[in-house]
């Protein structure tokens, strides 16, 4: 493990050489960075350098602000690190609210990572976000609806995206109906694309395969369909109905 301290001013100089058409300081930082990327202390020290230092990003030098949003694994972060780089971006949008659409995009792409400590970091992030930038308010229901995993993702990313976009409504409920329209309308889609001829076709196919072979069936799930993109669909309704009747009732009772 590396941990060669990376100053402000060689930061400006690699930025400067790079904005020149030099990228040999550049690539050298993004190569550090990377090794190190394992490293608390140091990225730690770095996004508070960066967080002290936002007037580097005034109007340029997005692409390094897209290196390490992307290029930077965030689901093995320590929640020291997290907050270090929760504060140098907030800080950063704060003084210049074009970087908004890049970060939410950012933190919506989280959304659909199947480790769900990941996204108690990008929840938190987005509620101090819509408070600070009231901006970003205004942003969410068209990058939500953009990032939305396309309907032949896996289905496991299809639900935990579901689930957090419903769990953002938790604090953000005035967007409520927006976004149920925007993941039934996601539904909707998919339900189109499934016919029902190929549905029953799937179902009769098992069964007929079921009276052949019964002891290899017996290790698949029952109620699941067999249609690929049915039981997709089925899974993500039944995360919608936990949904409402979660928010619906209230001392195990339907509230009015």
């Amino acid at each position: 493990m590396l941990h060669t301290t990376v100053t402000i001013d060689q930061i400006q100089e690699a930025f400067d050489q790079f904005n020149r058409g030099q990228k040999y300081l550049y690539n050298n930082l993004i190569t550090t960075i990377k090794d190190n990327q394992t490293n608390e202390i140091y990225l730690v020290e770095l996004f508070d350098e960066l967080r002290d230092n936002v007037d580097l990003f005034e109007n340029m030098n997005e692409q390094f602000l897209d290196f390490l949003q992307f290029q930077i694994n965030w689901t093995k972060q320590t929640k020291v690190v997290l907050d270090a780089f929760s504060s140098f971006q907030i800080t950063v949008i704060s003084s210049n609210t074009n970087h908004t659409e890049r970060y939410l995009n950012f933190l919506f792409t989280l959304f659909a990572i199947p480790e769900t400590s990941i996204h108690d970091f990008a929840h938190e992030t987005l509620q101090q976000l819509v408070l600070i930038v009231p901006l970003a308010s205004n942003l969410l229901c068209s990058i939500a609806d953009h990032q939305f995993p396309f309907m032949t993702k896996d289905k496991d990313i299809q639900i935990i995206y579901i689930k957090n976009l419903l769990r953002l409504l938790s604090y953000l409920s005035i967007e409520r109906s927006r976004f149920l329209e925007i993941i039934l309308s996601k539904l909707i889609r998919m339900d189109v694309h499934a016919s029902r001829q190929d549905i029953l076709r799937s179902e009769r196919y098992y069964i007929e395969n079921e009276l052949v072979f019964p002891l290899e069936q017996q290790q698949h799930d029952t109620n699941q369909m067999k249609h690929d993109q049915a039981d997709k669909l089925d899974c993500l309704m039944y995360s919608i109905f936990e949904y409402i009747t979660n928010i619906s009732m209230k001392n195990g009772k339907y509230s009015r």
